[in-house]
């Protein structure tokens, strides 16, 4: 296995004020096919530094206030061990003749994926941090989006009828999006000091396509539900005894056939 990369980072600072940078990426590796082997990741980030502005110099107990964002794109290579490439293996014997002889069959594996690729993602992240009262009081808001695309996943749709595996394709897309908020006191009195920080996080994630069978209803479709969500039934509890079995005092028992424990 071989990797080979190029990176490059150009930052730029206009008066302490205005901070603008701008990076890439052009990584590859040999275990993708000819054509997809190479790909260029860029990604810009702004930042503005609100109080060094004249129209807040004023106000002295802010002591710092910055606006910030990037955006770019980022890739994964966890496809597999060459998997672009078919292989064939030792299959069963078969034997011709009134004196046997051998001859031994080939299996395919797994089929091959001939346009294999990297995973990719889109991420933004945006946010606001600053710190007044003599940096006593400090904060930070974020908020990230990040969509997923070209993702590895076998095709739900596909038939069994070849009597094969199929292989993972670059076909799965998902988003994550959230904020992640934090609020902090640092306080000093002689000798002594203390310092408290509160953290608050929103996740939400979902599958925006995974090429999944047809499903007749729509609490049985994956496609718009978390990335990772369990699917299935409740269980209610084990039956450990004949006596469980029996109706209660005041209680009907109701036995669902998926809920019965088979040993």
């Amino acid at each position: 296995l071989i990797y080979k990369g190029l990176s490059g980072r150009l930052a730029y600072n206009y008066n302490e004020k205005y901070l603008a940078e701008l990076a890439f990426g052009y990584n590859g590796a040999n275990r993708y096919p000819e054509g997809f082997r190479y790909r260029l990741f860029p990604a810009v980030g702004l930042g503005w530094n609100i109080h060094e502005e004249a129209f807040l110099r004023e106000y002295s107990w802010i002591n710092r206030l910055k606006l910030f964002g990037s955006y770019g794109k980022t890739g994964n290579n966890r496809n597999g061990y060459y998997s672009f490439n078919q292989y064939f293996f030792d299959g069963d014997k078969v034997y011709f003749g009134t004196t046997p002889s051998a001859v031994t069959t080939m299996d395919e594996l797994i089929l091959s994926n001939p346009d294999l690729d990297y995973e990719k993602a889109n991420k933004l992240n945006a946010g606001l941090e600053g710190a007044v009262l003599k940096d006593r009081l400090s904060f930070r808001v974020e908020y990230y989006k990040n969509d997923y695309y070209d993702l590895l996943r076998t095709r739900g749709k596909s038939s069994a009828l070849i009597g094969n595996s199929y292989p993972n394709e670059n076909i799965g897309k998902s988003r994550y999006t959230g904020m992640e908020m934090n609020l902090s006191w640092n306080q000093k009195a002689g000798t002594f000091s203390y310092y408290i920080s509160n953290n608050l996080s929103i996740a939400k994630s979902k599958y925006i396509d995974i090429d999944e069978v047809y499903q007749p209803y729509e609490w049985m479709k994956r496609t718009g539900r978390p990335v990772g969500q369990a699917f299935g039934y409740t269980a209610d509890g084990l039956f450990r005894s004949p006596e469980d079995l029996l109706p209660k005092e005041g209680v009907a028992v109701h036995i669902n056939a998926y809920n019965f424990p088979v040993w």
